[in-house]
């Protein structure tokens, strides 16, 4: 039987050109169900966006951890207005 893996993710605006993020992701790994659940703010431009946040993990197996987490995101071409 195939082992279910899930993710979600979610974002609502704060400000005009800020963003509040979530996801989360659920997954098996040596027969122990790990969840990660990530939380962090979207910083838009027109053209980049910075994402920063972190990443909190409360795992039996794994202990409690917290990894800080960032992405840029860089429109290429001619941007949607």
């Amino acid at each position: 039987m195939a082992d279910a893996h899930f993710s979600w993710a979610g974002s609502i605006r704060a400000a005009r050109r800020v963003a509040l993020l979530l996801e989360g992701y659920t997954f098996e790994d040596y027969g122990s169900r790990i969840t990660l659940t990530g939380v962090g703010l979207r910083f838009m431009g027109r053209r980049v966006a910075l994402d920063a946040g972190a990443v909190l993990s409360v795992e039996a197996d794994y202990g409690v951890f917290l990894v800080p987490w960032g992405s840029l995101h860089i429109v290429f071409g001619r941007p949607k207005i």
